[in-house]
């Protein structure tokens, strides 16, 4: 494709703002939104749906408790340790640079984030560029870049595409309702006010709507709206900059799979919602009259006096009064919630301890518990450990690309320039796995059998307990003999008697 024609450009522009691509992006904007603990808008609407406006705006709602980020963290275990990388070819002082490289593009805590996002939309793309005279990482969701597929592998890309996303334009792909005037959802973000405001005007981000970057190998092209090339410049490094982290694909780009995490976090939060406003409701006894008229005075107190008239045809017929106790099974709902958490991280290969709703934290009764614990949580990321050590490879190849292309250039510091960087190297990296951490309680017990089983000697357990020397481990243990000793006379002496 020849990405210099407008008439080339200008038809990609309009596949970018087709319906069905919008479609795509609102869904993974939804997930963005609801992880980001913007799921209020996303439960009204599902409660609109399920009784109406005028109810729920009435009824207490619960749509703070947000359980997709705490899930979404604990399924992104990758790079809950700094991975060790190993650097081959590479001399002291270039391994020193190289490092500091990754350590000033947060090289970590970006892949800590993509690893989050890729839990969460099951695909994100990875930006490497120079920034601010150093290499920088930029992390991208699906709703916030396009890409032209390659015709041959439609599961790679032949060029990247970022532009300004008009989030209301997304947003109006997935929220339709529009129930007795009561718009729940983005739909009710006020509207523009058509001035430009000093502070703060909704319009401004529109200015950089008509902008699109687009990538190639070759290329770096910012065009307009209409296809116009506003800047064109070559690719000095030959390659894509952006890393695909995605999982398995079906014969196209995009991943298209639900988010049971998302859908989950929302369900629970209309459940719970139902069940606070149950609660609510059914928290108050009512006031029940039984009569053939309306009572003089229905205001109720120990101030008031109610007055119930008797029809003198009808003395059979007495009115009467009384309070109606509702018996809600609160106990019953909240059983059903934990369920369905339990139930839901189990599906998902999570602790169901993770979440709970006694407060009670995980507990393990020794290091081994807590390891196995961690173990079954690690394995069940050993796909994610795969696909980011190929990420890793990408990464040290682009950065070395950029680095070659940039040195000795305004675009990178000096500090990070320690000559040529051999082609041949490559990074090794190894993630770390959980580690067994013994309680003091494990450490004796293993102290006490290897002694009683003579594999070593009580000096030796005692150095290794209290971390002293040899000399200052016999004289506790000559301590200890000397405590010990008046009990085994006193002992030895009752057995005599």
């Amino acid at each position: 494709m020849d990405f210099l024609n407008q008439s080339n450009l200008k038809n990609i522009i309009e596949e970018i703002n087709s319906d069905e691509n919008k479609s795509r992006k609102a869904d993974h904007q939804k997930r963005s939104h609801v992880f980001n603990d913007h799921q209020r808008e996303y439960v009204m609407e599902m409660l609109v749906k399920e009784f109406s406006s005028k109810t729920v705006s009435e009824m207490r709602t619960c749509t703070s408790i947000n359980l997709s980020r705490r899930i979404i963290t604990e399924m992104s275990s990758v790079y809950k340790r700094t991975p060790d990388r190993v650097f081959s070819e590479l001399s002291e002082e270039q391994e020193a640079a190289v490092k500091l490289i990754y350590d000033d593009s947060r090289a970590n805590v970006k892949l800590k984030k993509a690893n989050q996002k890729y839990k969460l939309h099951d695909q994100c793309a990875i930006q490497v560029i120079p920034k601010n005279g150093k290499i920088s990482l930029k992390l991208l969701a699906p709703q916030q870049y396009d890409v032209i597929p390659d015709p041959q592998d439609p599961e790679t890309a032949i060029a990247y595409i970022i532009s300004a996303l008009d989030k209301s334009s997304v947003d109006s792909a997935s929220i339709n309702s529009d129930i007795d005037g009561s718009n729940y959802g983005s739909k009710n973000i006020p509207k523009s006010n058509n001035k430009n405001e000093a502070i703060a005007d909704r319009d401004d981000y529109k200015a950089a709507l008509d902008r699109y970057v687009i990538w190639t190998k070759d290329a770096n092209i910012v065009c307009n709206g209409n296809g116009q090339i506003l800047e064109a410049n070559d690719n000095p490094i030959g390659m894509i900059p952006f890393i695909d982290v995605s999982s398995e694909k079906d014969f196209e780009f995009w991943v298209r799979k639900g988010s049971g995490v998302v859908s989950f976090s929302l369900d629970f939060a209309v459940i719970l919602s139902d069940t606070c406003n149950t609660n609510r409701l059914q928290s108050y006894s009512q006031g029940v009259i039984v009569a053939e008229k309306v009572p003089e005075s229905v205001t109720v107190g120990p101030q008031h006096i109610l007055f119930l008239p008797i029809d003198p045809t009808r003395p059979e017929i007495k009115p009467s009064f009384e309070f109606v106790s509702p018996q809600p099974d609160m106990k019953a709902s909240l059983d059903l919630q934990d369920r369905l958490i339990s139930y839901f991280l189990t599906s998902q290969g999570v602790d169901p301890k993770t979440i709970t709703a006694s407060g009670d934290a995980n507990k393990y009764a020794s290091g081994l518990e807590r390891l196995l614990a961690m173990v079954e949580r690690f394995e069940a990321s050993q796909d994610d450990l795969d696909m980011f050590d190929a990420v890793e490879d990408e990464l040290y190849i682009l950065i070395r690309a950029w680095y070659g292309a940039i040195v000795g250039t305004p675009l990178l510091k000096d500090k990070y320039s320690f000559g040529v960087w051999p082609e041949e190297s490559e990074v090794s990296v190894n993630f770390i796995g959980p580690e067994l951490i013994n309680t003091q309680s494990d450490k004796e017990d293993s102290v006490i059998k290897r002694i009683e089983s003579g594999l070593i000697s009580q000096v030796e357990g005692i150095m290794e307990l209290r971390g002293v020397s040899e000399e200052k481990a016999q004289e506790i243990l000559l301590k200890i003999d000397e405590n010990n000793q008046p009990q085994l006379i006193d002992q030895t002496n009752k057995q005599g008697a």
